[in-house]
């Protein structure tokens, strides 16, 4: 629980698609298209051949400000270090939850700061799936992050 990785990944663009840029695009089936991009996501369940995981949005760096977006099912995440909690930054949003902190374990890898935990949304994804490190929840706020999954998918 708490692991952070990036993988690459595809998801059916939809229709209200704004952002065509078309290096992210690719035709499939049915003349649909298809959005592929690097995605992190965090663990939240481990189970025998995938995990359950959440997804982390920037929403074209507008966090959880985007128009029509529910933030209570959102939580910010800090940059932090091992031995330090992180520090809450205000940004305008009318957040709910506390903020997690987040240990980057890769030092090439960039956290924007509008960064935000889609709680709403839940994954599976399975163990054979190519995956990079990034980092770790830190360990004061596992407890947190599993309250906000399960009030999650029980609201």
């Amino acid at each position: 629980m708490g692991r952070v990785f990036k993988t690459l990944w595809s998801e059916p663009a939809g229709g209200t698609a704004k952002d065509m840029d078309k290096s992210f695009y690719s035709k499939v089936g049915f003349d649909e298209s298809v959005f592929t991009k690097i995605r992190r996501f965090i663990v939240v369940r481990e189970k025998t051949h995938s995990c359950l995981c959440l997804p982390l949005y920037t929403y074209g760096g507008q966090g959880a400000s985007k128009p029509d977006l529910r933030a209570r099912d959102h939580v910010a995440i800090r940059i932090c270090t091992n031995e330090r909690a992180p520090s809450p930054v205000s940004t305008g949003e009318d957040f709910e939850k506390s903020p997690l902190g987040l240990i980057v374990e890769d030092s090439e890898e960039k956290i924007d700061p509008m960064t935000r935990i889609n709680l709403g949304q839940v994954f599976t994804i399975q163990h054979n799936l190519k995956v990079a490190k990034v980092g770790r929840i830190h360990p004061n706020d596992i407890d947190r992050l599993k309250n906000y999954f399960v009030e999650s998918v029980t609201a």
